[in-house]
């Protein structure tokens, strides 16, 4: 896991990768906070604890995730940014 992630702000920014992955981190904590969030809305309305309720909620992200690794894949490049 490491070597995809930690090693790509390095290889983007030697000088200011440390900001990078705080930066970065932040970002990814945002979804700590604001899953919880769409769990309970989803899984207290119509049908409550569900079957059905659980399978929309790990639908959405599954396709958060494929979204998200389809873009990383077709965009992210190491090549060394011309500010650092």
């Amino acid at each position: 896991m490491y070597a995809g992630y930690l090693v790509q702000y390095t290889e983007l920014s030697p000088n200011y990768a440390g900001v990078l992955i705080g930066l970065g981190n932040s970002i990814g904590t945002l979804t700590g906070i604001i899953a919880p969030y769409v769990v309970g809305v989803l899984t207290s309305g119509e049908g409550g604890q569900s079957v059905e309720n659980w399978q929309t909620v790990f639908f959405i992200a599954a396709g958060i995730y494929a979204c998200i690794t389809v873009i990383y894949g077709l965009f992210s490049s190491s090549v060394r940014q011309k500010w650092d």
